[in-house]
């Protein structure tokens, strides 16, 4: 089978268009999701 026709630059732009728009959908999910952290989380000062 030959994919020559098939690997044309409108199709490597699609595939990389489609992979970008996956990308960011894919970090607004996780951004959107992560849990948030107070803002009293942080460094303990070291005991004395």
């Amino acid at each position: 089978m030959d994919l020559r026709p098939y690997l044309n630059r409108y199709v490597i732009l699609g595939i990389l268009a489609v992979a970008g728009l996956l990308l960011i959908i894919t970090l607004i999910f996780i951004g959107w999701t992560s849990p948030r952290f107070s803002p009293e989380v942080g460094f303990a000062p070291p005991p004395t």
